[in-house]
């Protein structure tokens, strides 16, 4: 049997963008999302407080969902919020209330929720939390990019100081760590300072377009640079990545060889490396898939 050792490279690359707050097709809406029960007494006794709400606020649209009919809904999006699984509930954008009518803080409870629905409308509504009375889209999270060389003992100890105050003072959030010892991330560093014009010295940490140099000085002005963005999330950039499907028989040298050296390639390069034995039916079939799709003679 001919030895094989075939390598595909698919190379993916997105464009890099700057860190933005996460954009809202709600057309100055503020879209609320609400759950309850036909059957629940203290969702009737909310229901004024709802109705009042609508009728004081012209651009608030309230989508109701009774529990008994979407029930798997209400607890998804209860899971994502890391809400109490108690009803009458709202769900406004990355932020949810409770209201217990027989529960003294009542009215405290429905001032929060008037003045986030304020909040929203100030910066241009918001969409609903279900798109299609289905599709979860919020909450959406906080990314923050942390540039550090893993193998530094001080910079890894910084950016666990970092890390420890987002994830402690900001309710939704995402962490990107990026290793610096590799080629890849220092281009992506330069090219995020390039693109959000900000000059700041490694290990540093990005916050929406703002930078900090990560020092213990530092940290709460980037836990409140973040805190800003708790009610729109921020997209984390989409980075530049290499997917390598690699074939091989096992039984072949130079497929072992070929091995190794991708393993090698690791120490400089975040790659995603998918194996397929074409000895198995499994990695058979797919190769003869990327054949055709590749048009590549048999």
């Amino acid at each position: 049997m001919k030895k094989l050792a075939l390598v595909m490279l698919l190379i993916f690359i997105a464009g890099m963008m700057p860190l933005f707050p996460t954009a809202s097709a709600s057309g100055g809406e503020v879209h609320v999302a609400y759950f309850y029960a036909a059957d629940c007494r203290t969702c009737v006794e909310a229901e004024p407080l709802i109705k009042s709400i609508e009728e004081n606020f012209s651009f608030v649209k309230i989508e109701r969902y009774d529990v008994n009919e979407y029930y798997s809904l209400y607890d998804d999006i209860c899971e994502k919020y890391h809400a109490d699984h108690a009803i009458p509930t709202v769900f406004i954008g990355n932020k949810w209330y409770h209201f217990e009518v027989e529960e003294g803080n009542i009215n405290e409870t429905v001032n929060e929720f008037k003045k986030t629905i304020q909040e929203y409308e100030d910066i241009g509504g918001v969409e609903s939390p279900v798109k299609d009375g289905s599709k979860i889209v919020f909450p959406r999270e906080v990314c923050i990019l942390q540039f550090y060389n893993f193998s530094n003992e001080n910079e890894s100890l910084e950016a666990s100081k970092f890390k420890e105050a987002f994830e402690e003072n900001i309710t939704y959030v995402k962490i990107d760590e990026l290793n610096t010892s590799l080629d890849i991330n220092m281009d992506n560093f330069e090219n995020i300072c390039e693109l959000t014009n900000e000059n700041v010295s490694l290990p540093a940490v990005f916050v929406g377009n703002t930078s900090f140099h990560m020092d213990g000085k530092n940290i709460s002005r980037a836990v409140e640079e973040g805190k800003k963005f708790e009610l729109t999330g921020v997209q984390c950039p989409e980075w530049k990545g290499i997917c390598i499907v690699f074939f091989y028989n096992p039984l072949c040298h130079e497929c072992t060889e070929a091995k190794d050296k991708l393993e090698g390639m690791n120490s400089r390069y975040p790659i995603n490396v998918q194996e397929y034995s074409t000895l198995s039916p499994e990695g058979s079939d797919m190769l003869f898939k990327y054949y055709d799709a590749f048009n590549i003679s048999k």
